[in-house]
Formats: structure tokens, C-alpha cells, sequence
């Protein structure tokens, strides 16, 4: 079958980012069949199947960083950062979830305000499994 898959990387870090959204991650650098939308964020399955995703997330002393999952709009896998004590830290998440053709999956915030998020360090990625 056709491989899909897709990595991006924050292009530009993120100051107080309100609750409710989506990142977009706009240095794409692997895209295959073309899943992924930097414009938007969100991640539109080619093929019904079994998909995993990755997101990690740089933030400084004092964030806090609530970085959720989301497929059509329902949050999936709430990943937090809460009162950050140590100067740099990378908080990641993870989800595996079967999508029907159409389905999107994004990365968006929640809960909080994000103060900072670190563009270099910060990243997503998914990808079809295998025979799925």
C-alpha cells in the first residue's frame, strides 16, 4: 500500500496562545500523499486505517502548556505542563486511533493560555500503520 506519512516542526515560536488553538506547524519536512496542511494544521487521512501521531512541545520556567490531541474536533489525549519549575522542558504526546477517510487530526490548546512555546524543540508527526 501507499505510504502515508507526514513530519513539521514549528516554523516560529508562540507567545500566549489562548485555549481553543490549533498549531500549526509550518516547516514541513516529510509529507507523503500529502495528509498534512501547514496552512490549516490539521492532518486530513487519505485512507481509512490505524494512524499514530507524535507531538512534542518545548516551554520555559513559570508555562503553562495544555497541548491536546484532537480528531473533528473532539479531544482525544489531553497532554499538560502545568507551573513549570525548570528552565526548559519538552512534554510530549501520543496517540494511536483508527480514522475513516476525511478524518482530521490536529494539535490544539486547551484549559490554558500557553505562554511560551519554543519553535525549534516543538514538532508533530503521524503516519498510517502498516496493514491497517
Amino acid at each position: 500500500g501507499k505510504t502515508i506519512a507526514f513530519h513539521a516542526i514549528l516554523s516560529t515560536g508562540l507567545t500566549n496562545v489562548s485555549p481553543n488553538t490549533i498549531i500549526k506547524f509550518g516547516k514541513v519536512l516529510v509529507n507523503e500523499e500529502s495528509g498534512y496542511n501547514p496552512s490549516t494544521g490539521k492532518f486530513t487521512a487519505p485512507l481509512d486505517g490505524v494512524y499514530s501521531f507524535s507531538w512534542t512541545y518545548c516551554t520555559n520556567k513559570g508555562s503553562n502548556a495544555y497541548l491536546g490531541g484532537y480528531v473533528d474536533g473532539k479531544l482525544m489525549a489531553r497532554i499538560s505542563n502545568y507551573a513549570q519549575t525548570n528552565h526548559w522542558k519538552n512534554t510530549s504526546g501520543h496517540l494511536v486511533i483508527r480514522l475513516k477517510k476525511g478524518n482530521q487530526f490536529w494539535v490544539q490548546t486547551f484549559e490554558h493560555t500557553a505562554q511560551l512555546i519554543h519553535e525549534e524543540f516543538t514538532f508533530l508527526s503521524g503516519y498510517k500503520v502498516s496493514g491497517c
